[in-house]
């Protein structure tokens, strides 16, 4: 009686709800955040590099919807595991796992990491110490800025997706935030965070959670590789092919201070040299139909690699879903290659300088109108919150915060040189979004 009472606490909703349809709540929850303004915002932001040059790279939609499918397959795979072995099916619900996927970058601001970065140093400048972190803004957008229904604020998602999304179980400002730099809700959003962690022990996340943290570790991993060796960026040809360019990347890797590899990493060369082996990799990117394909073979035994073979363990009586260690380290090399190759280019480093600019335009921007009452620039989506806060400083700079974290990158340049008058636009523009 007990566990069926524990198992239905998973599923209960902060706000009561008409009655269900066929559907499990889970799926619900999916269906919901998929049709929400917020995921089709995503399909306009930047993953690592810009979408609307002259290659196509993934966004941040294509890739939570990878994020998505593969977090959904490794929750089916474990799931059929914990059953076999007896243990609690219901503890890994995959329809959780990609409802909480869809959710994990909807708070994500336009451009890369750089206005997250950003967005932080502005807030905690203006005193407001929770500062920004794109984990806690992607709570925030379900559990208070989107709109579903005229009763309550938020997407009202259930205990077991809210707690999913949580890759970063606490608040902004605990010892776990600072030690990692890292968090998964701002103290404002503290009724939504108390209500999904419920039962839960403190700054430990759900085995949904991990399962999400890991998949979209496979996810950026894999594609990234994929996106910026078909840009030519990525000397994938010759990293697996040339061992003086293999033996000076890991040279490079081991002196890396941000992204050092295992002090144990030697052990592992030769294990990584066999994960590259089966890449047919074997010439600069021409889009010749052999390459498409090899890149097919490619992407498709990484993931394959990454889904299947996950390690499902026991601990205090609870089934816990535990990556392997060559794995995690794998995973470490295709990203610091991107690291190395890619993101320290000078034709993406030079990118962020003004992506920070831009990023610090519209918030100066929005924040004086908010605090000086000019409401006409203030997006309609905002136009209550600006209304109710008055002249609360506290509430002001979140709400700058959130505006600017909602824009899609050219809605950002777009605005941003309106309001420094290099592009004043048209009168006919469509500015309210």
């Amino acid at each position: 009686m007990a566990k069926a009472s524990n198992d239905a606490a998973r599923y209960i909703r902060l706000h009561e709800q008409g009655a269900s349809d066929k559907r499990r709540e889970a799926a619900r929850d999916r269906d919901r955040v998929m049709y929400c303004g917020a995921f089709k915002r995503l399909g306009g932001v930047t993953q690592v590099a810009s979408a609307f040059g002259r290659f196509v790279f993934h966004t941040r939609l294509s890739h939570t919807l990878e994020v998505a499918q593969i977090g959904r397959r490794i929750a089916e795979n474990l799931s059929q595991q914990i059953e076999s072995s007896g243990g609690l099916p219901q503890h890994v619900d995959p329809d959780v796992v990609e409802a909480a996927a869809l959710i994990h970058d909807l708070g994500h601001p336009p451009f890369g990491h750089v206005a997250e970065e950003e967005l932080n140093r502005l807030a905690v400048k203006e005193r407001d110490l929770d500062g920004f972190d794109g984990n806690a803004q992607s709570f925030r957008v379900i559990t208070r800025l989107s709109a579903h229904r005229s009763g309550y604020e938020g997407l009202n998602l259930c205990r077991a997706t809210l707690n999913a999304s949580l890759k970063y179980p606490y608040y902004a400002r605990s010892a776990q935030a600072k030690k990692k730099g890292k968090y998964g809700a701002y103290a404002s959003d503290s009724e939504s965070f108390d209500f999904a962690r419920q039962g839960q022990p403190k700054d430990q996340t759900c085995m949904e959670a991990d399962i999400l943290d890991y998949a979209d570790d496979v996810a950026y991993s894999v594609h990234d590789v994929e996106d910026f060796y078909r840009a030519g960026l990525l000397p994938l040809d010759r990293l697996l092919r040339d061992q003086d360019e293999f033996d000076d990347f890991m040279e490079a890797w081991k002196v890396d201070k941000k992204h050092a590899p295992p002090t144990d990493i030697d052990d592992f060369i030769d294990k990584i040299k066999d994960l590259l082996d089966p890449m047919l990799i074997h010439a600069t990117y021409a889009a010749t139909r052999d390459q498409r394909t090899s890149i097919r073979t490619m992407t498709s035994f990484l993931i394959k690699r990454f889904v299947e073979e996950v390690v499902l363990t026991d601990k205090d009586g609870s089934p816990k879903f535990q990556r392997t260690p060559l794995h995690g380290i794998e995973i470490a090399f295709l990203q610091s290659a991107i690291w190395h190759y890619v993101i320290s280019d000078a034709r993406i480093a030079t990118q962020r300088p003004g992506q920070r600019a831009i990023v610090k335009v519209l918030f100066d921007t929005y924040l004086d109108a908010i605090r000086s009452g000019q409401a006409d620039i203030i997006p309609g989506r905002f136009r209550h919150v600006f209304e109710e806060i008055s002249q609360d400083k506290a509430a002001s700079v979140r709400l700058a915060v959130d505006i600017v974290a909602s824009l899609t990158d050219l809605q950002a340049v777009a605005l941003s040189r309106r309001f420094t008058g290099q592009d004043l636009g048209d009168v006919s523009d469509i500015v309210v979004w």
